[in-house]
């Protein structure tokens, strides 16, 4: 499971997009096909709970749940650093929030129940110092949009990213746009690429969540990941090695970086309640 594409509120003025590691996510009773509307579903019904996803020993992900199976937070460890979010929910179970300090995540949803828009709030300011947006395809995301403050003291774009999909509902390629204020319009700044296999990804049934928190995501797990530069010239080529569990679930991965010269592996963990 990739996780790019992470702006959380504190560091969201910033309009970083941040690539840090590997893959995950998927539920298997829900078909993310061309069409389908069914909003993600409010508690992991059963299937094997994610608590650790870890790149190195000292840089990891940790995932808690309460006794319904809702993700009750997410840990970001990275050495002697640690972000903590804390997830909160509405009565029909839908996320509401997902607090990080002084700052949360605001989810409003559309008539299907699908995550339309999460605003930003930042350091007890009472309005929205900015928001992600998404645009729908049936159940797929084919762009999600960030708004900011950022240089001024009004909301405006800052960036976008635009998705194509394969028959199986798996992200094949997205397009990054940031917003040229001087001429007032998004501008080309690179494009990624995604080969997928055909097993669950772990945290695929909360990709409400992970989405805001780190990147749109699909059905199963990227085998390969390529970044180019707007002028197609190759960024970043890295290649994922699965092994998995009896239930299909990824429990390790070797990732190669194709770019790095030495062709570095480093050995992904998955673990599980």
């Amino acid at each position: 499971m990739l996780k790019n594409f992470r702006l959380t509120p504190v560091c969201f003025l910033f309009g970083l997009f941040i690539t840090l590691s590997s893959c995950r996510k998927h539920h298997p009773d829900i078909s993310p096909g061309e069409g389908a509307t069914d909003a993600p579903p409010t508690t992991n019904n059963g299937q094997p709970r994610i608590t650790r996803y870890e790149y190195f020993p000292n840089l990891y992900t940790l995932f808690n749940y309460n006794a319904a199976g809702q993700i009750t937070s997410i840990s970001d460890i990275n050495a002697d650093t640690r972000r903590d979010c804390t997830v909160t929910y509405l009565p029909n179970g839908r996320v509401d929030r997902i607090i990080e300090s002084y700052s949360y995540w605001k989810f409003n949803y559309n008539s299907n129940g699908l995550l339309e828009q999460a605003d930003a709030y930042i350091d007890g300011i009472a309005t929205a110092q900015g928001y992600y947006k998404f645009v729908y395809d049936g159940q797929k995301v084919i762009q999600a949009l960030l708004y900011s403050t950022e240089g001024t003291s009004t909301i405006h774009p800052h960036s976008k990213l635009d998705f194509q999909y394969d028959a199986n509902g798996d992200i094949t390629r997205s397009d990054t746009y940031l917003w040229d204020a001087t001429n007032a319009k998004y501008t080309f700044a690179g494009y990624q690429t995604y080969q997928n296999d055909t097993h669950p990804n772990p945290v695929y049934w909360f990709r409400d969540i992970f989405m805001v928190l780190y990147r749109v995501i699909g059905p199963h797990n990227n085998t390969k990941a390529t970044f180019f530069y707007p002028d197609g010239s190759v960024d970043q080529e890295n290649t994922y090695d699965y092994t998995y569990n009896n239930k299909g679930y990824p429990t390790s991965a070797a990732r190669k970086n194709l770019t790095a010269g030495t062709n570095v592996f480093v050995t992904l963990a998955f673990l599980y309640q």
